[in-house]
């Protein structure tokens, strides 16, 4: 890691008497400034970064290291460090310099190598390939790694040879029976690093390889063949002829054949739902892709009575397409339906690489919630693979915590009198949302603090430009209570009907450190007056507990892009008993007529009224 601070400048005026000594035209001339990105750099010890350069008058710029044992520098500006201590890394141009202090500190991670594991088993004239690959603190690297080999201490000779080419392929032929052990070494930013292979010959006098070695990549004492079900997909073959010749005792067999029968006993583990043969020993075998899977392949020759067998790991995969409409997933929701017009039966959803399917019922997959990603109140962008018979769909996900599609599912955010919780959570629409048939919207508040910021709907709620209509606006409205945290955005909410009641309003009673954006509200009916009567005769003033979104508070909360559309009502309260310590920024507001913005205090009455508009809220009388 490195830390950023101030960018050192330094200049030199040619021919100054103040100059360093750098630099040789006249005074007249413009000054060459050489600035850095960073002056100072703390790595730990292998660790790489690049310092850049600019130079005002366009030099080439060069850096130096004052100490290569402890880091060096390229002439890109790439810092490796090798050990600790402290050094300074100079960038010169044109007589200018400025320079990078470099801090190295003890590294917590390790070098390796790797592509080859630490046995391997091959007969004797066979031969072993790997590609060696550096890797630091789990991740492959790419720098250019030269490799060496050598016999470990008291290994057997004349058992194997080994040898490492230019390119990091790592060769392994089996000379005799027997068991020897190597050791491969590589410097690896600075730290030199030594793996030990152990290696068994087994005797054996007949060699089986394929002919197109290109098709087959040889593994441990057998060989990998990747097919795909459409010729011509990504580079790969549909079928491939099982083409393979026998050496015995170093000489090929112009005549030898080798078996694939997928019915003897020795090829019990074949699996024929992703792979046919086809063929015989005599005229020649082909193994043609089926299904997407994988299945082991065995072949079998036979000289002088003796059974040599020889091994192959075939892997089928399908052919890709990419799906380029995000894809939503409710953790919550426990089923995910795929898009329409795929082509082929679904089989396997994955994200991340890990199966999260369960079920499959036509195009709907039941979901195991464990293995989705919960980003809390965050949405998680994660690669999906949707596998059908067909082909292998790759998508992007956006996971949330549930997708709402109906009026009841935001009955999850009520809280019970007396036991007022917090509700979390990234919740979106991907469709219209229909209140129509659900009745009156009533919530409560945390009756315990009625103001409280920890408790209520916490979450963000993503409309993603859908709507919410047809909404009753009872006492306390859909939420009864929004807390600290809360987001809600992209939401129109279309055809709001408010009731004559004490605390009738849209969100919620109380509204807390919460943000606003991109939210319209469409009134549609508004029979909200500033006293209501019970049956019973009492008249009761309700005037400072209603509002369009809070009925209560609307406190220390941020509303950004909000419309108001009520052309043709008089509003009685815009946001409330209490409106105080808000931030309004393009909030639009359109009826005929309103009578309260709010009041600033939790004692509503008529000293507390506020009247005029708050900065950042615009009113259009219409």
């Amino acid at each position: 890691m490195f830390k950023r601070k101030l960018t050192l400048i330094l200049s030199f005026k040619k021919g100054d008497s103040s100059d360093t000594g750098s630099g040789s035209a006249s005074g007249s001339e413009e000054q060459t400034v050489v600035s850095l990105n960073v002056t100072s750099l703390e790595l730990t010890r292998y660790e790489t970064a690049v310092i850049s350069a600019t130079v005002s008058d366009g030099s080439v710029v060069s850096f130096t290291s004052d100490n290569e044992e402890i880091a060096s520098v390229g002439a890109d500006g790439t810092v490796t460090a090798k050990n600790v201590g402290a050094c300074d890394i100079t960038a010169s141009a044109n007589g200018a310099t400025a320079k990078c202090r470099v801090i190295v500190s003890v590294s917590p991670y390790s070098a390796s190598i790797r592509g080859v594991s630490g046995r391997i088993a091959i007969v004797s004239g066979g031969e072993f390939k790997a590609a060696l690959y550096a890797d630091f603190n789990g991740k492959k690297i790419e720098d250019k790694i030269s490799y060496s080999v050598s016999l470990t201490d008291k290994a057997d000779e004349g058992v194997a040879a080994a040898a490492v080419d230019a390119n990091g392929v790592l060769t392994v032929e089996g000379v005799k029976a027997g068991e020897t052990s190597f050791s491969v070494f590589a410097e690896i930013r600075g730290a030199l690093v030594e793996k030990t292979i152990a290696v068994t010959v087994y005797a054996s006098e007949v060699v089986i390889e394929p002919v197109a070695a290109a098709d087959f990549e040889r593994l441990d004492g057998a060989y990998k063949l990747t097919l795909i079900t459409e010729n011509g997909e990504s580079g790969l073959k549909n079928e491939v002829p099982l083409d393979f010749g026998v050496q015995i005792n170093g000489n090929m067999q112009t005549d030898a054949k080798v078996e694939f029968d997928i019915n003897a006993d020795y090829n019990s583990d074949f699996d024929k739902t992703k792979a046919e043969i086809g063929g015989n020993a005599t005229e020649g075998y082909v193994v043609t892709a089926k299904a997407r899977g994988n299945t082991v392949l065995t072949g079998k020759y036979t000289a002088d009575g003796k059974d040599v067998f020889v091994k192959i790991n075939l892997t089928v995969r399908l052919p890709e397409r990419e799906i380029t409409d995000k894809i939503v997933v409710g953790r919550e929701n426990g089923k995910l339906t795929v898009p329409a017009g795929l082509e082929g039966l679904l089989e396997e959803i994955t994200v991340n690489g890990v199966t999260v399917s369960t079920a499959i019922n036509g195009n709907t997959a039941t979901l195991n919630k464990e293995l989705i990603p919960d980003g809390g109140n965050e949405k998680v962008l994660s690669a999906m693979t949707i596998y059908t018979d067909k082909y292998c769909y790759n998508a992007h996900a956006e996971i949330c915590t549930k997708i709402l599609t109906a009026a009841t599912d935001f009955d999850a955010f009520k809280m019970v009198d007396g036991a007022y919780k917090a509700f979390t959570g990234y919740y979106v629409l991907i469709g219209d949302v229909d209140f129509a048939d659900y009745g009156t919207c009533t919530a409560i508040r945390d009756n315990s603090n009625p103001s409280n910021g920890a408790t209520g709907f916490k979450g963000v709620l993503d409309g993603n430009g859908h709507k919410i209509k047809n909404v009753t606006a009872g006492t306390g409205g859909i939420f009864g209570h929004v807390g600290a945290g809360a987001v809600f955005k992209d939401i129109i909410f279309d055809n709001v009907h408010y009731l004559n009641v004490m605390n009738s309003t849209l969100l919620a009673h109380t509204i807390r450190d919460a943000d606003l954006i991109n939210v319209t509200v469409n009134v549609g009916e508004y029979d909200v007056k500033e006293s209501v009567t019970s049956s019973s005769g009492i008249t009761t003033t309700i005037k400072y507990d209603v509002g369009i979104l809070s009925s209560r508070f609307l406190i220390e909360s941020r509303l950004k892009n909000v419309t108001v559309n009520a052309a043709g009502h008089t509003i009685v309260n815009l946001f409330g008993h209490r409106c105080t310590s808000n931030e309004f920024t393009g909030v639009k507001i359109t009826a005929a007529a309103y009578k309260l913005i709010g009041c600033n205090s939790d004692s509503a009455n008529s000293g507390t009224e506020i009247k005029s508009l708050p900065a950042g809220v615009t009113f259009t009388a219409k």
